[in-house]
């Protein structure tokens, strides 16, 4: 079997690594030949990690820069998508992952090509976080297209699976997932008597970090030593909490993330956050981290509140549930061991296995024997 692949971004691009790349080595063990195709360039994180500063020369020339990535995406994924038409014909199952591609795309690859097609996607992506609470109209027609010709369509934990089964009942919920033994290093016994807090993330999502400034400013006064540890390819400044500003690496994220104290997941109570992948809890909890969480969106399919962390709705609550863990290491620990033993159901070892299962059964038209077990990754805490 062959498949080809178009994925959302390079590997540097959560959303393509976490979906794509980290299964690709399950391929080539299952003897399933692969090409894989990205649609943009991943400039724009190269971008945020070399024009930081705020000095004007350097704002400047990045906001030149940004103008000529866009157009260089724009340019990259117009021949990308052409060599998809191509390259099309030479594969047995076409995956898709999160890129709303035109329709005539589509009906050419799966009416005329009679290619399976596989579409892929872990958040509400016919919305754009800038106007949240509606979905943008080309984006919707385009998502509801390929939902439609879709032969197979993998998600993760999301509240639009109820709604894509009304499309499409032919839907393989595959959580989001991580490599848990890149998570096993020891935590350095560190003697200087600070507590981390750390939010992890990029820079579109650093919006919900910022809706807690004045909280975690609070904290700030209430802890003198106490700090926020942000890792991003971008940052915040933040009154009375001192900032410790770490550049995102694949190779170090998860040594960042085990020498902190207590993980933060604060969330946007509208459309679009309210379908958004978590993945960051799964990457605390690896980590043998406490979280404190907004209770909107999918949060808290991932948390057992008051087991693995907290989950808070109101600013007063956030306060009072940071509190409780800064001043008790005894429950951060514990809480930080429930949630180590929940993520091992969300490892790549076990869900690899169910995506590999997915190709080979949407290749054969046949049902996968591991389609319906997603249920028991989520049943933790109910």
């Amino acid at each position: 079997m062959k498949v080809l692949f178009l994925t959302y971004g390079p590997p540097v691009v959560a959303s393509s690594r976490t979906r794509v790349f980290q299964y690709l080595p399950f391929l080539q063990k299952e003897g399933i030949r692969y090409k894989v195709i990205t649609n943009s360039t991943g400039l724009s994180y190269y971008l945020v990690k070399y024009f930081r500063s705020d000095a004007l020369v350097i704002r400047m020339t990045r906001f030149t820069a940004k103008k000529i990535q866009q157009v260089v995406d724009l340019i990259f994924s117009f021949f990308q998508i052409v060599r998809f038409i191509i390259l099309a014909m030479f594969y047995d199952v076409l995956f898709v992952q999160k890129v709303l591609i035109p329709t005539f795309v589509l009906k050419l690859c799966s009416g005329i090509f009679k290619k399976k097609l596989v579409f892929d996607f872990e958040d509400a992506i016919m919305f754009d976080h800038r106007n949240p609470q509606k979905p943008l109209a080309g984006k919707l027609k385009r998502f509801v297209a390929a939902v439609k010709m879709a032969d197979k369509i993998i998600t993760d934990i999301t509240p639009l699976v109820d709604f894509v089964k009304k499309i499409n009942s032919s839907v393989v919920v595959i959580p989001t997932c991580l490599d848990t033994t890149e998570y096993e290093a020891e935590k350095k016994q560190l003697t200087d008597g600070k507590i981390r807090l750390v939010w992890i993330g990029s820079k579109s999502n650093l919006i919900y970090l910022n809706q807690i400034r004045e909280v975690l400013g609070q904290i700030g006064k209430k802890y003198k030593n106490v700090f926020l540890r942000i890792i991003c390819d971008d940052f915040l400044e933040l009154q009375n909490i001192p900032v410790e500003k770490i550049q995102w690496s694949l190779k170090t994220q998860a040594s960042d993330l085990i020498n902190s104290d207590i993980g933060l997941a604060p969330l946007g109570d509208d459309n679009f956050a309210r379908n958004k992948n978590c993945f960051k809890i799964l990457q605390y909890a690896a980590a043998s981290l406490p979280v404190v969480a907004s209770s909107a969106g999918t949060n808290a399919e991932l948390m057992s509140d008051g087991v693995t962390g907290f989950l808070v709705e109101t600013p007063q609550q956030w306060l009072d549930r940071i509190s409780t863990l800064i001043e008790n290491p005894d429950l951060r620990c514990k809480m930080g061991q429930e949630a180590k033993r929940f993520v091992k159901n969300f490892d790549v070892s076990i869900l690899g296995r169910t995506f590999v299962d997915t190709l080979l059964s949407t290749a054969s038209g046949s049902e996968c024997r591991n389609l319906n077990n997603t249920s028991s990754f989520i049943s933790f805490h109910k």
